[in-house]
């Protein structure tokens, strides 16, 4: 189950393809700059997770299994930022 509140309706909710794009474009971006793998930023499932979720904090993206706070404090701000697009 996922962080209660962190959800504005039901599990079974479907990711939003459009700001799965967005979070796909911007991973890729990310990961051409560093010059690593894409998956070496967020792996898919992740950012599935953050598209269907949609958080609307550090706490949120903390509740998402394979986030923790390395991730956060890297990227947490940007991911928040896309979400609320």
């Amino acid at each position: 189950k996922r962080a209660a509140g962190s959800m504005e309706a039901g599990d079974d909710d479907p990711a939003d393809e459009a700001l799965l794009k967005a979070l796909k474009e911007w991973r890729l971006k990310e990961a051409h700059r560093k010059r690593i793998p894409a998956f070496r930023i967020l792996r898919d499932s992740v950012l599935v997770e953050i598209a269907t979720i949609k958080p609307r904090s550090q706490a949120d993206l903390l509740a998402i299994h394979g986030f923790g706070p390395t991730l956060a404090a890297k990227y947490g701000i940007k991911l928040l930022s896309l979400v609320e697009r």
